[in-house]
């Protein structure tokens, strides 16, 4: 063997080295059917959960990315078909799982969002897909809801009231109707959370306190006047 063609073998088995060492860095390679690529990993799908729940499933999504070094992990949001018109354009859950990656300081430079368009049900599927291959797409979807004819409720939402002040200046534009169903909502509050003192009482074997409505017991300030005053 000549110089020169030693040195041509020495640069093929380089390169062949190098070619080993970037496929093991990317990570595994996705298994091929024929010519085509076996479709991304799923790792979770779920509807409406709780937010604990919620953020546990992100959290789990990133943790499995890291087991892939060339990986991108795809977020696919469905909005519900039964959302109010002024809702149908919001997609929450990708909000909610963008504020959770932002909050906890996570890359998300590998993470891509998809807008699925509308399910039955509001929902979201998570995947996970190495290094070359086919990205999901949406699936199960539905037509996205017409626009009702005549008056409808638009939308709806919570006022956040932070003190009593603030609440205050909210009930001078409340209907009276609104604030006497509020009220009588309260203090059948008040009533089962005294019941149910009473009954964790009983369980405890101490005495069970007896509830008395304040405002029931009330007498009309004119007919005690007259009670106490001399005929």
């Amino acid at each position: 063997m000549t110089r020169h063609e030693f040195l041509v073998s020495m640069l093929i088995l380089i390169a062949a080295a190098a070619g080993v060492g970037a496929q093991e860095a990317r990570g595994p390679e996705v298994e091929t059917a024929g010519e085509n690529p076996i479709f991304a990993i799923k790792v979770d799908e779920f509807g409406a959960v709780g937010n604990c729940d919620f953020s546990a499933r992100i959290d789990n999504l990133y943790i499995q990315l890291q087991n892939y070094a060339d990986a991108t992990a795809y977020i696919i949001t469905y909005r519900s078909a039964d959302a109010l018109p002024g809702d149908r354009d919001r997609d929450r859950m990708a909000a909610n799982a963008t504020a959770h990656l932002r909050m906890r300081g996570l890359d998300t430079s590998r993470i891509v969002f998809i807008e699925g368009g509308f399910r039955p049900d509001i929902g979201a599927e998570l995947f996970i897909v190495p290094f070359g291959g086919v990205p999901p797409e949406p699936s199960e979807t539905v037509e996205r809801p017409e626009i009702p004819e005549g008056t409808y409720l638009w939308s709806e939402g919570v006022i956040g009231l932070y003190s009593d002040f603030e609440e205050s200046l909210l009930e001078e534009f409340t209907l009276p109707a609104v604030l006497q169903r509020r009220e009588e909502e309260m203090r059948q509050q008040e009533i089962e959370w005294e019941m149910e003192r009473a009954r964790d009482n009983l369980e405890n074997g101490d005495e069970a306190p007896v509830y008395v409505d304040e405002e029931a017991e009330e007498e009309p300030e004119d007919e005690a006047e007259e009670e106490l005053s001399p005929e």
